[in-house]
């Protein structure tokens, strides 16, 4: 049995009275005045649980410990409590996404490489999926960036997260592969992490080079991404095209291939109307393009190629899909 001083209660939402479960966090780190630190208390529901994870429905069918997933069990109140191994946030994020309350995103990198493996371990894949999609999230600030996609993939792959390591890998590509760009994140970063990051870069970056040379060599003399015609010309019988604009287009995918921070739409249209206006040489009109149309399509090019890389990427890294 564990000493009143070695908990406290989570409370709203999870306090109500008709809860037939207790989830205990792990203890916090110790504090002035508590020297053993405090674990936390969730009032649950087991109906709950067991529609979100069949993990959760198989601990709540039997009465013995497992030691596997670091569980065990204790009474409280007349109710039964799971002691998990996770700490309070992990445990928070995780029941507002079972729970039909806000979801409550993790804040830092570490604390949602927690939840995510939380979600794996607990066979969530829905919850794994949605905190995935809020570490990359445009609509507040992502906890994922590309300054931190090094670090993001070091504590993605030692917790055997295989579709976060790869989304962090993917992010490390638009940084140099330098020491002075990681820093002190190499003091957290195992071989097996290191060696699977240094074999993938380089056939990752050469795989989009070939994308994107295919992709010039497909697009021609840039005749089918031209704006709608506003005078009812189309150029469809004009035979040739100005030349500069497939130049400063193949100039672009270049600066991409040297350096793939480069793959953004501001300095793609930057790139492509740093020559001033482009005219027809066959019809004297001016050329119109649909910048955006034409750099979506090669950055769509790009990803299928990246969602082409992932099942290589997760194999020869050897991360653990199962633990």
């Amino acid at each position: 049995m564990s000493l009143s001083c070695d908990y406290h209660d989570f409370g709203s939402p999870f306090d109500d009275s008709d809860a037939d479960l207790i989830l205990r966090s792990k203890r916090s780190e110790p504090r002035r005045g508590n020297i053993r630190g405090v674990a936390t208390q969730f009032r649950v529901h087991k109906v709950f649980l067991t529609k979100a994870s069949p993990v959760f429905k198989r601990l709540l069918q039997r009465r013995n410990t497992d030691n596997q997933l670091g569980i065990t069990r204790d009474n409280f109140a007349n109710l039964p409590v799971l002691c998990l191994p996770e700490d309070c946030d992990t445990l928070h994020s995780l029941l507002t996404f079972i729970y039909p309350i806000n979801v409550a995103q993790p804040r830092t990198l570490e604390s949602m490489m927690k939840t995510c493996a939380a979600t794996k371990k607990y066979g969530m894949p829905s919850a794994s999926a949605q905190f995935r999609a809020m570490a990359y999230s445009t609509r507040v600030t992502p906890v994922v960036t590309t300054q931190n996609a090094f670090r993001a993939f070091v504590l993605a792959f030692d917790k055997g997260l295989t579709e976060e390591a790869f989304e962090a890998a993917l992010g490390t590509l638009s940084l140099p592969d330098t020491i002075e760009t990681y820093r002190e994140d190499l003091y957290i970063a195992s071989g097996p992490a290191l060696y699977a990051l240094w074999r993938y870069r380089p056939k990752c970056l050469q795989a989009i080079a070939t994308e994107i040379q295919e992709c010039v060599t497909e697009v021609g003399d840039l005749r089918d991404w031209l704006s709608r015609p506003y005078i009812g010309r189309t150029h469809s019988f004009c035979r040739t095209l100005n030349q500069r604009p497939r130049k400063q287009f193949a100039l672009f995918t270049q600066d991409v291939t040297k350096d793939f921070s480069n793959m953004k739409l501001p300095r793609f249209v930057e790139t492509m109307t740093s020559k001033g206006e482009f005219k027809c040489p066959s019809c004297g009109c001016y050329l119109q393009f649909d910048f955006l149309r034409l750099f979506s399509h090669l950055e769509q090019r790009v990803n299928d190629r990246f969602d082409e890389a992932s099942p290589a990427f997760l194999s020869e890294s050897r991360i653990d899909t199962h633990g």
